[in-house]
């Protein structure tokens, strides 16, 4: 397993990199009121390890880890 950041890219690398993602680990501490990056998760059927605050919990709930 490989573990790469980024940091900011253009919107085709970051289709690249939600393309090839199993994982999306999401260690929130604030209670998002609306996670874009959650809905990017969603809609690659990328795996969502998070928590529950804020929205999260609806976006992320489908098949996915939220502790």
């Amino acid at each position: 397993m490989d573990i790469y950041y980024y940091g900011w890219v253009d919107k085709v690398t970051l289709s690249k990199a939600w393309a090839s993602s199993h994982i999306w680990f999401y260690p929130c501490i604030f209670e998002e009121t609306f996670c874009l990056t959650a809905l990017e998760c969603a809609a690659s059927s990328t795996l969502c390890i998070t928590n529950d605050l804020g929205s999260l919990k609806e976006v992320c709930k489908n098949g996915n880890i939220i502790k």
